[in-house]
């Protein structure tokens, strides 16, 4: 038979501490660990602890591996770190944009599959930027003129007919 008990208070968390944990309340701002490329998924380990625990941290890739700082918990370090994010949020979309462009460049100059010299395919990219241009600045002409017309039939009062 179980042993009824009466007054004992429930727990305010449910949270376990484990070694990351741990690790991370003795890391002072300005100390850093790093991972080895075999235990690197274990850096984004200790950073999702250190989010949920509030820790601000900074992960780095450094050679094989990635290095992990614990950054200070002040608004100029927060700046900082908000600052190397974007940062290298910037880099990887410039990546990103730079191949997409080589792609493309590639995909629509057949890559060698034609017998026309390169400079031919070129021309003919161009050819279809120039196109592409004028009929966007034309579809951009013609809204502003409907837009002007619209403006001119409220004003007035009168309907444009040629609207």
């Amino acid at each position: 038979m179980l042993k009824i008990e009466k007054g004992i208070p429930i727990p305010t968390t449910t949270a376990r501490k484990g070694n990351n944990v741990e690790q991370l309340k003795a890391m002072e701002p300005g100390d850093s660990v790093y991972f080895d490329a075999p235990i690197k998924k274990k850096a984004t380990r200790f950073y999702r602890v250190a989010k949920r625990l509030g820790i601000k941290v900074v992960i780095r890739v450094e050679g094989d591996g990635m290095r992990m700082w614990r950054a200070a918990d002040t608004p100029e370090a927060t700046t900082a770190i908000v600052a190397a994010r974007e940062s290298a949020a910037l880099d990887v979309f410039a990546k990103r944009d730079k191949a997409a462009k080589q792609k493309a460049r590639k995909r629509a100059l057949g890559e060698g599959k034609s017998n026309r010299p390169v400079s031919a395919k070129v021309a003919e990219l161009d050819k279809r930027a120039a196109k592409a241009s004028r009929d966007k600045r034309y579809r951009a002409e013609q809204k502003a003129k409907k837009a002007a017309a619209r403006l001119e039939e409220v004003q007035t009062g009168v309907p444009n007919v040629a609207a």
